[in-house]
């Protein structure tokens, strides 16, 4: 973020009170670092750094651009301390785990939930034994993945060619490529739906009712429902028929 014509802005001052050859494990503390070194410092500098940040003597040093990543994350999980009362030590492991590690993510949700966006499973066993074990020393209670919907299906625009028909996407390092079609219900099925929510919802509990049961017989609301349906699907063309077999 470095403004020529304003080089003072996003700049804080801090102090570097120590720094560290990285000898594998272990931190050993030198008077000075030679220049083409990877070291690390220490001091109250550490509170004013987020995840990246250039640290100069000079305003008019240009900074540095952000580390990328050839993979984002994806897994999601959210994280509650089992007593509520550390809820304090959590939010403070959050925030070291998130300066520590380059590529997760953490934020709050609009529910209040604190979520862990991690880049795999490993990643995020990695990142969760942290916080027990160096961050928060808490026990805590971690949710099943969290899988975010956002998408949605709109017919093609009118008078404009729609030259594909699947749509490829390929994951980050390129080993695994899938294709994609999507298209949205017919909108005298979809009416016929909304209309009929009652009868989908008696439809389901009756399902839950025969696997408990371990009963097979369908009910009149069941089959006559089927049958509409059905006939909905028929109108709209062979095509739709056809899905109507792979619903149930």
């Amino acid at each position: 973020r470095y403004d020529p014509s304003n080089p003072s802005s996003y700049v804080t001052e801090g102090v570097v009170d120590q720094l560290y050859l990285l000898m594998g494990r272990s931190l050993e503390p030198v008077e000075e670092v030679p220049a083409g070194n990877v070291f690390g410092i220490g001091g109250s500098i550490g509170n004013l750094i987020l995840k990246s940040a250039t640290i100069s003597s000079s305003l008019y040093c240009p900074s540095f651009t952000k580390m990328s990543f050839v993979s984002s994350p994806i897994v999601r999980v959210a994280v509650e301390p089992t007593n509520v009362a550390d809820m304090p030590k959590l939010i403070e492991g959050f925030r070291q785990l998130n300066q520590a590690d380059p590529c997760v993510e953490v934020l709050v949700q609009e529910t209040g939930e604190h979520v862990i966006i991690a880049a795999g499973e490993l990643h995020l066993e990695r990142c969760l034994r942290d916080l027990r074990e160096t961050f928060c020393k808490i026990d805590l209670q971690v949710s099943e993945p969290i899988v975010p919907f956002r998408e949605t299906v709109i017919p093609p625009p009118e008078g404009r060619a729609v030259t594909k028909e699947f749509v490829e996407v390929s994951t980050a390092n390129k080993l695994v490529k899938f294709k994609i079609k999507a298209v949205p219900l017919p909108q005298s099925v979809t009416k016929f739906l909304e209309i009929n929510a009652t009868n989908i919802k008696q439809m389901i509990r009756e399902n839950k009712e025969r696997n408990t049961n371990e009963q097979s017989e369908a009910t009149s609301v069941s089959s006559d429902f089927k049958e509409k349906l059905r006939e909905e699907l028929k109108i709209c063309g062979e095509n739709w028929e056809k899905e109507l077999v792979k619903s149930w």
